[in-house]
């Protein structure tokens, strides 16, 4: 939706930048030509919108924002014509394909919940407790909510509710090494904001975790990105959603509800 924050950290590098999103804010000038997609260049708020836009601006390199994780083979396109500056198609779609992502961390070691695929679902009625019902391609939490027991598509999946805090990291990769450099707390449907649900509303930094069992957290999370990096070989700028719930002796685990490469 906004590309802001990625320009002006662009341009501080010396980067020559233009920006395309949905906005195209005026005052962006300052750090880049920045266009509408729909007012400027008269083209759909989609992936394929983007794709079309990049084909048309001199450029030599690529930076795709949120959301764009969900559109691997819009990246793939975007790759023919211009140097992708973070993750290829081929990282988005392994790292965001469950079946690939919940044998890695049983194989691995990372906590997630148990996230069955479409028929599947005949092991959430057998073993009960609480589960949520999720799209493939999410984002936000937009139309995440309680399983009522229907049967699955495979335009959605089923995770198990983990009791805990939900939280953010972000962290810089290069294929082979990563380092985490933000762990927040994510506000979930708080009314206040005018979300409701389960959907999105903000983020508190850092994340109110002090002494050993702050610093035991940081360290877990870093292991996590680690891991993940060298399996799927992630690059850029990447973000875990988490849930951070008690563990034995008062400890913090983060379980991993997705990735956002």
């Amino acid at each position: 939706m906004s590309t802001r924050a990625m320009a002006e950290s662009a341009a501080r590098s010396g980067a020559r930048v233009v920006a395309v999103d949905f906005f195209g804010d005026r005052d962006q000038a300052r750090a880049a030509t920045a266009y509408a997609l729909g007012r400027d260049l008269g083209l759909p708020l989609t992936a394929e919108g983007l794709v079309r836009a990049a084909g048309r601006l001199d450029a030599n390199a690529v930076v795709y924002g949120a959301n764009f994780e969900n559109h691997a083979a819009a990246i793939a396109r975007l790759g023919r014509r211009h140097e992708v500056l973070g993750n290829e198609a081929g990282a988005v779609r392994k790292v965001r394909d469950w079946r690939v992502l919940r044998r890695f961390c049983a194989d691995s070691g990372i906590a997630c919940p148990t996230t069955l695929v479409a028929g599947e679902e005949g092991h959430a009625r057998e073993t009960g407790g609480r589960w949520l019902r999720k799209r493939v391609r999410s984002g936000g939490g937009h139309g995440l909510r309680r399983w009522d027991g229907e049967p699955l598509d495979r335009a959605h999946l089923l995770q198990a509710e983990i009791a805990g805090r939900a939280a953010s990291a972000s962290f810089v990769a290069d294929g082979r090494s990563a380092r985490v450099f933000a762990l927040s707390e994510q506000l979930i449907g708080d009314k206040t904001l005018g979300a409701h649900g389960f959907a999105w509303c903000g983020n508190i930094v850092p994340f109110p975790a002090d002494g050993a069992r702050g610093r035991g957290l940081v360290d877990a999370v870093a292991e996590m990105a680690a891991l993940l990096t060298r399996r799927f070989r992630l690059r850029g700028v990447n973000g875990l959603d988490l849930v951070v719930a008690e563990g034995r002796g008062g400890t913090l685990v983060p379980y991993l509800v997705e990735v956002n490469p």
